[in-house]
């Protein structure tokens, strides 16, 4: 059993903030930006999502991700090169890196991406607990409110995280190359 789910799409709830701005200073320019809210860690309470290119060019930046609940506590974050942004992409002129860098942190945070459940239900004959223990397995797909997000970043590799309310964490669900 894979900790794969079966795909329901769930709108964004909220997009509060779209906006791309430069700042002075070196690795710390703020080249684009976005911000939105959507349920993930409270099914009551959206958490902010939060992606940022970070540094002195789209091509050269640094991508953060991070989710921050309604309480300003982090729920997840994960720093990457934004290269990693477009995977297995080789022999492109720099222009083309990063119109595709921009267009890939565009899409980043599309409703697709958000679903329920989380996690389909471990079957016995199916058990995989190379990404999350069968434990946590069960307790997220148990939860009928859990909301699984789904992102690429590196060369083809696919996560899936889900947010544990027992464990009070978010976890990887799955992994792929």
């Amino acid at each position: 059993m894979s900790c794969q789910h079966t795909k329901k799409e769930l709108p964004i709830v909220k997009i509060r903030k779209r906006k791309t701005e430069s700042v002075t200073g070196d690795t710390t320019k703020i080249l684009m930006s976005r911000t939105y809210l959507h349920v993930f860690s409270d099914p009551m309470k959206p958490d902010t999502f939060k992606i940022s290119l970070i540094g002195s060019s789209i091509n050269k930046a640094k991508f953060l991700f991070e989710i921050v609940s309604v309480n300003n506590g982090k729920v997840y974050s994960e720093k990457d090169d934004a290269s990693d942004l477009l995977g297995d992409l080789d022999d492109m002129t720099v222009k083309q890196n990063e119109d595709t860098i921009r267009v890939r942190f565009d899409n980043f945070l599309s409703a697709d991406v958000f679903f329920k459940p989380a996690l389909d239900k471990p079957k016995a004959t199916a058990i995989d607990t190379d990404y999350v223990d069968l434990k946590t397995q069960i307790d997220i797909s148990s939860d009928s409110t859990a909301v699984g997000f789904s992102y690429n970043m590196g060369y083809e590799s696919n996560f899936e995280i889900a947010y544990s309310k027992s464990q009070k964490k978010t976890v990887i669900c799955f992994a792929s190359d």
